[in-house]
Parts: structure tokens; C-alpha cells; sequence
């Protein structure tokens, strides 16, 4: 569908090849829809691109929601729950056929839901999300009191099969009946984000109600739409459970719950956030069980995997990890410390928070109230007969000092960084005021990694590479013959085309070559030229293995990393 999409809008003028290869790599990074990112780009309104979208595929488009919902017993033809979660709204009905509003009349698998919750044969059409939205709310709040509005999402969200019916909160300070309709609505929504594998839920009040959405694989995606009134109680009843202050609403706030799902324990981390229209809320979902439990199943394989091996072996030194937040540094940490714990080495951890709980490892957590830094932490963890020491993260002068003091008298120590590649890293260290001869001495490797969405592999779809495509597989050392996979989505995606995450990865290992430079004060330009001519497979390198592979996309990868020569040449990143 997206490609013929493109298609039609080059055929018709309405946008170039330029223009195009900016929407779908804007599509791949955002996680909209292709029709959504020609609009966000700014290169058609929304209007214009649905109308257009609507002629050439012939699907209806509905300019103006308001005058067609007249029929006062149309909210009786969907659930409530089904038309929030699909953002679609009944316009109207003759005998069998349904017509219906949809945000993404495209979706085959949501007009497939629509039909089997309203036992008609669903007509899909056109219209613009505002519209959706404020139709939703007239067509179903009417004059029902705030008792029956929520019963009623409730009563639709708990027919879908698919989400655990099994949801306890732990260590819940009094209780609250697990029969009320907002608490139902919470564990339905917390359950459904555990099921579905997602590490962020955000409720968000706007003007026109409340959205909950879920980020999966590094994307959000909407999963329903609330009614304004009902936000408000759904944010109570959070706080309630993370044992925080429902009366303060002008203040962020932080808190913790612990609840279990399907038979599993998970972490939920709580952050509150005042907005002009109400509190938003982003739950982060910690779940261990989700979490990989090798070095090769992150995506460490053939030379690096054994790089990096080599180096958690060595009985001490530093290993640093960088890369932007949210790149999986910390799971590569953990992983790699799993696979050092034993009865015979203790391991200790200094962490902004703990993330998950590891066996066979003491884990300590930094509280600045009682006196506990990262440096302070750290000095402390010495008088503890450390044999391998993992620090959150570098983030000034004297965690970095300590690290490196600990590394050069006996300890293994792992750390994080915040940097674009492996050579920012170790440059990074000098320029925090660590002398150059002591990062030459202490470093083993550096880890540099990003997070590419892996294409589902039920529907992944094999394509002709175009000229463009080509051209980069060029630069990427493939062969012309090299197959390419895009995504086409499928219910096991979600209609994403993606399922799960794999790493990007960039190792560089400290040999004597490298040394001299740092001790000589070179750029990270020279390390990193210096280290690829010792054969340092970079990020983009190490991506285009994945792309021939099949496992992701030319489009996801050109996302995430820039091919070598971009790197050095973009504002300030030549040479010096």
C-alpha cells in the first residue's frame, strides 16, 4: 500500500522523489503512517493528502463528522472500547453494511475487529483525527453519568481474550475493590502494555479528551482514546497504587508500583507531569522476563561477540558502553554481567535506578538524601573486595577519575557514556579532565550501540532494490544480487512490519595504536580512522550486515546511523 501511495502522489505531481524518501524515512523514525508524515513534514495539508488519498484508492472521505450522527441509537452499533482503541466512529447504517470513520480505514485487521463487535460488514471511510475524536465524544459521553461512561469502556476493554486476565498489584497500601470501573480500566490498560511488550504507557490529556499510548519497539502508537472526565480518575487511581500524592496536581511527582501479570512480577515506574489540560502520565514498564538472556540474542555476533567476550574476561580494565538514551546500553551491561556472575567473583553495581534485579549480584542504588552519588557510592563499593564493579553511569569528573583509579588497581569495571560512536567515548574521558596516559591504561574496549526495529518475519517482504537503494548498497560493500526486505505489516506486527528490537553495534578495542594517539591528544576523527584501519567494523558496517541479512530495513537503518563518510562530514564532524 505505501509504495503504490507513493506512486499515485509522484504520478500526480503532488510530490518528488526527494520528497517522497523524506516521508518514508520520516514514516520509519516516527511511527506514523505515510499519510501522516507528508502533513507532519509540511509538504501537504492533512486535508488535502487524505482527499487525495480518498479519489485515487476510492475509499469514502468524510470532510465533516457533525451533521451525520443523528441517529440517537448509533452508539449502540460499536462498543465503546472497540471505537476508542481503533479511533474510528459509526457514521451510519442500512441493514447489514456499517459505515465507519476510521483513523486508518487501511488497517484490514482493525475493519476486521470492527465487524466482529458489531456483527455487520463494515463499510470503511475517510476522515481527519479531530473530527474522529470529537465525534467519539459527543456520540457516546450524551448525557450518561461518569459511572456508566467508564462501565462501559470497561465492559468492551474485558472482552478482548488477549489480555491477561490475572493482574495483582503487590505491596498496595489499604485496598480498593478490584470490581470498581476505573480500576478495571487501570489493570485492563497496564495488562494490555505487559502482553504487548511495551516499555512506556502514556496517558495524555488534550483538548478534546485523553489518549493512552504505547511505546513499542522505540515507537508510540496510539491504543485508545478516553473521555476527559475519565483521565482524571484513572490518574488518582495510579498514584493511589504508587503510593503518591493525589492531592498535589501542580507538581511532577515519581513513584513505583509493583503489580504481577499472567503468573509474572513486574516493575512500573510511575512520573506525573502537569499540563495545560491535566496531569500527564508515562509508566515505564519494566519487565525482566522480556529481557534477553545472552550476548547473541541482544545481537552480538561473529567478531564482536568474541571482542566483547574477550574483554568482560580480562581480570581488569574498563569497558564502556555509549550510545544516546534509550539504545539498550544497560541491557548490554546486565547481560554482560550475567554471563560473568558466579560463586567465585563478586560483583557489585552502582545504578540511577535499578532497572531489574540480577542473581548472584549486589546492587546498590544511588540516593543523593542519604548521601549516596555515584562517587561516593563508588568509594564505598572499594571497601567492599570488588572483583568486577558495573557504575550506571560516568556522568562527571570524580565518578570518572574513581572508575578508571578502580580499573587500573585489580578491577574489572563497566561503565556507560553518553557519545555518537566508540572514538567520541574514549576522547569524551580526556575531555572531562581525565589525563590522556590514564584512559590509555585503563580502557579495554569501547561499545558504541543503537536499537534497529527488526522486521517481522511473517510479512516481512522481499522488494527489487531501487536506483537510491542501490546506490547505498554500494557504499554498504553489498553485492547488486543482495536482496532487500521492507516492512508490510501483519497482526502478529500490529501492522507495523516490525517485532522486537536488535542491536547496532560498534566495538573498538584499545591496541597499542590506539594508545599512542591518546596519549598524543589526537581527535576522535584519528582514533576512529586508526581504528578502522586496524578493521573496526562501524555502526553503519555493522547494519548493512543486518539489512543482507534480512533481519531489518534499508530505511530503518539509514534512521538510526549515517554511513562512514557522512559521519566526519556534517557540521564541526570533519577532521580537524
Amino acid at each position: 500500500m505505501r509504495k503504490s501511495l507513493s506512486r499515485q502522489f509522484y504520478e500526480a505531481g503532488l510530490l518528488d522523489t526527494d520528497q517522497i524518501a523524506q516521508v518514508l524515512t520520516h514514516a520509519s523514525g516516527s511511527g506514523l503512517g505515510f499519510r501522516e508524515s507528508i502533513a507532519a513534514l509540511g509538504f501537504m495539508s492533512r486535508e488535502a493528502v487524505d482527499e487525495f488519498v480518498a479519489r485515487v484508492t476510492g475509499m469514502p472521505f468524510i470532510q465533516h463528522l457533525e451533521g451525520l450522527l443523528q441517529d440517537k441509537t448509533a452508539s449502540q452499533w460499536l462498543p465503546e472500547a472497540i471505537a476508542r482503541r481503533y479511533v474510528a466512529v459509526p457514521v451510519s447504517r442500512f441493514e447489514s453494511l456499517l459505515t465507519v470513520a476510521m483513523l486508518n480505514p487501511f488497517d484490514v485487521d482493525a475493519v476486521t475487529a470492527l465487524e466482529r463487535s458489531s456483527g455487520c460488514t463494515v463499510v470503511p471511510a475517510m476522515s481527519l483525527e479531530e473530527s474522529i475524536l470529537e465525534a467519539l465524544n459527543r456520540l457516546y459521553i450524551r448525557s450518561d453519568s461518569f459511572h456508566t461512561i467508564v462501565e462501559r469502556i470497561v465492559g468492551d476493554a474485558d472482552e478482548d481474550s488477549e489480555v491477561p486476565q490475572t493482574f495483582d498489584v503487590l505491596e498496595e497500601v489499604g485496598e480498593e475493590s478490584d470490581d470498581a470501573p476505573v480500576v478495571r480500566l487501570v489493570n485492563n490498560i497496564l495488562a494490555r502494555a505487559v502482553c504487548e511488550y511495551a516499555s512506556d504507557v502514556h496517558l495524555e490529556p488534550d483538548e478534546h479528551g485523553s489518549r493512552v499510548r504505547f511505546r513499542v519497539d522505540g515507537m508510540l502508537r496510539e491504543t485508545m482514546s478516553i473521555p476527559r472526565q475519565v483521565h482524571r480518575a484513572m490518574v488518582s487511581r495510579i498514584k493511589v497504587m504508587a503510593e503518591m500524592d493525589i492531592s498535589e496536581r501542580r507538581a511532577p511527582q515519581d513513584g513505583r508500583i509493583r503489580v504481577r501479570v499472567a503468573e509474572k512480577e513486574v516493575d512500573l515506574r510511575i512520573s506525573t507531569l502537569p499540563s495545560i489540560y491535566g496531569e500527564k502520565v508515562v509508566v515505564r514498564v519494566l519487565d525482566a522476563s522480556a529481557t534477553a538472556s545472552s550476548l547473541s540474542e541482544i545481537g552480538f555476533a561473529g567478531k564482536v561477540l568474541q571482542q566483547f567476550r574477550d574483554a568482560l574476561h580480562h581480570p581488569n580494565g574498563l569497558i564502556l558502553v555509549t550510545g544516546p538514551t534509550g539504545s539498550g546500553k544497560t541491557t548490554t551491561l546486565y547481560t554482560g554481567l550475567n554471563e560473568l556472575a558466579s560463586r567465585e567473583r563478586n560483583i557489585v553495581t552502582l545504578e540511577d535506578p535499578v532497572e531489574y534485579n540480577l542473581r548472584q549480584v549486589n546492587q546498590i542504588q544511588v540516593n543523593p538524601k542519604a548521601g549516596i552519588t555515584f562517587a561516593t557510592g563508588l568509594r564505598s563499593i572499594l571497601r567492599q573486595d570488588p572483583d568486577v564493579i558495573m557504575v550506571g553511569e560516568m556522568r562527571d569528573l570524580e565518578t570518572a577519575q574513581m572508575a578508571i583509579r578502580s580499573a587500573l588497581t585489580g578491577h574489572l569495571v563497566l561503565s556507560t557514556l553518553h557519545t555518537n560512536d566508540a572514538a567520541g567515548a574514549v576522547v569524551r574521558l580526556v575531555e572531562m579532565g581525565v589525563e590522556p596516559y590514564l584512559v590509555a591504561n585503563s580502557v579495554i574496549c569501547v561499545v558504541a550501540q543503537r536499537l534497529l526495529r527488526r522486521l517481522c518475519v511473517r510479512c516481512r517482504q522481499p522488494v527489487r532494490p531501487a536506483e537510491e537503494e542501490l546506490a547505498f548498497s554500494g557504499r554498504m560493500h553489498l553485492a547488486d544480487s543482495t536482496a532487500f526486505y521492507v516492512p508490510r505489516g501483519c497482526a502478529a506486527c500490529e501492522q507495523t512490519g516490525f517485532k522486537g528490537r536488535l542491536a547496532l553495534l560498534e566495538l573498538l578495542s584499545v591496541t597499542d595504536g590506539i594508545r599512542q594517539l591518546l596519549i598524543a591528544g589526537k581527535s576522535a576523527y584519528e582514533v576512529a580512522r586508526e581504528a578502522r584501519s586496524e578493521g573496526m567494523t562501524t555502526l553503519w558496517e555493522y547494519g548493512a550486515g543486518l539489512v543482507a541479512s534480512g533481519l531489518t530495513s534499508l530505511v530503518e537503518l539509514r534512521r538510526v546511523a549515517a554511513p562512514p563518510e557522512a559521519e566526519w562530514n556534517g557540521p564541526g564532524g570533519g577532521p580537524p
